[in-house]
């Protein structure tokens, strides 16, 4: 049996992109190494909305969105954090948000940040 055969050619050739794709930001992150997957499943799902519950810097968040702008979907993008820290992240100042709102500009067409303290 081929190779040809064995894979469906036409779903290896559609997300070949997505596999390879380069960041556009890539902030110091545990989540580096998932990005392609991000944009793998982003390309597979092709939701209406993403919503992402604990942003802190953003790596797996502005993942989702470039996927979103480079397949030209129409999904909306909502990031929800304090951006203060937790127990878990650990305490961070302002700079971690400001960070994140200009990496988000690029994607304001459809990205929205909410700050769950309001």
């Amino acid at each position: 049996m081929k190779f040809s055969e064995i894979i469906n050619l036409k779903y290896a050739v559609k997300y070949r992109r997505a596999i390879f794709m380069h960041p556009r930001y890539v902030p110091s992150s545990a989540w580096r190494e998932h990005i392609p997957f991000a944009f793998f499943l982003i390309a597979v799902m092709e939701p209406k909305k993403v919503v992402e519950l604990g942003t802190y810097a953003g790596a797996s968040y502005f993942s989702f969105c470039q996927a979103v702008k480079e397949f030209k979907m129409n999904t909306e993008c909502y990031a929800v954090d304090t951006w203060e820290g937790d127990k878990h992240a650990g305490d961070y100042g302002e700079e971690v948000y400001q960070s994140v709102l200009q990496a988000n500009y690029y994607y304001r067409d459809f990205s929205y940040l909410i700050d769950r303290k309001s």
